[in-house]
């Protein structure tokens, strides 16, 4: 909404990057802030890779500016376009105080035309200025009617699914009490670790509750009949990046005396944004495309072999 984005421009202590994102979405605001929009629009809206995106949309929330929550499809259970509000009566409350610019005198500005009566095409050089193109008209997104009332729901979902996160990622403080024959407590976290690091670091965003809590039972049931945490975390991590959740039926087809052994080859320093990972199974890159990428140094990286005509 036009009057929305005015906010936007007029408002005081936004980043360029918080700036653009809250623009995307206030050019799909209905009258009440919520907008509907996947992530990878506003990105493409807000000139800004979507990894960007998903930092600023952070900060926004944040700062109390955004509300967002994530959406499945009843159906089937694939995820789709979130739902976001934007706080228009906190962006009224961070309007700048108005300045004074200077005198504005009107003055009259012209456009070289061709001669009226001439029918010859005028040469390059001379070939009038097109003018600017007007900026489109920006129209509202339908706002669907169930959405009342849901800016009070998104904060109770959201903890409920942080609470659910950490029901499915036991701690131990004493992992030597850990029962006999399901491993150390430890063990499992560091598998789970591997998983949540890789997924959040492809999709950008935690791993649903239940898919935690898949991952975790397989990393006890495996670590149980005596595999390998080292092999199980690279397992766990592939998971991540390819978005399945069924551990112990990647270990059956990736047995582990059949695996090469896991050679800690030295971090590059470039991958991962700059920022040396936890774990290896983390080392990821963007690739021409922005798609996530097993850099060189990777364990698991193989090499692309090329395509023969």
């Amino acid at each position: 909404m036009i009057q929305h984005m005015n906010l936007v421009f007029r408002a005081d202590g936004l980043n360029t990057g918080e700036f653009a994102f809250l623009m995307a979405c206030c050019n799909h605001t209905d009258d009440r802030g919520y907008v509907i929009a996947s992530m990878q629009q506003l990105a493409d809206e807000a000139h800004m890779k979507e990894r960007t995106a998903r930092e600023n949309k952070q900060r926004l929330i944040k700062r109390g500016l955004l509300a967002t929550k994530e959406r499945y499809s009843p159906k089937n259970g694939a995820r789709i376009a979130d739902l976001y509000r934007v706080n228009i009566d906190l962006l009224k409350q961070m309007q700048r105080t108005p300045r004074d610019y200077g005198p504005t005198m009107i003055e009259e500005l012209t456009f070289a035309t061709p001669e009226e009566n001439s029918r010859s095409t005028p040469p390059a050089e001379s070939a009038p200025t097109p003018p600017a193109d007007s900026a489109p008209l920006l129209l509202p997104s339908s706002s669907p009617s169930s959405l009342s009332g849901v800016d009070g729901q998104q904060q109770e979902s959201r903890g409920s699914v942080a609470g659910e996160r950490e029901a499915a990622e036991p701690k131990d403080d004493n992992p030597t009490d850990s029962p006999a024959g399901v491993g150390d407590t430890s063990d499992v976290d560091k598998v789970m670790d591997a998983y949540i690091g890789a997924y959040m670091t492809t999709a950008g965003l935690p791993p649903r509750p239940d898919d935690v809590r898949s991952v975790h039972a397989g990393a006890v049931a495996l670590l149980s009949v005596g595999r390998s945490v080292d092999s199980l975390r690279c397992l766990a991590a592939e998971l991540g990046t390819k978005g399945w959740t069924d551990l112990v039926k990647h270990a059956q087809h990736n047995p582990e005396q059949a695996r090469p052994a896991a050679q800690s080859k030295p971090w590059c320093g470039e991958c991962n944004y700059g920022q040396e990972p936890m774990f290896p199974a983390a080392r990821m890159r963007e690739d021409d495309e922005g798609r996530m990428e097993k850099c060189h140094c990777h364990p698991g990286y193989v090499p692309k072999q090329p395509v023969h005509a």
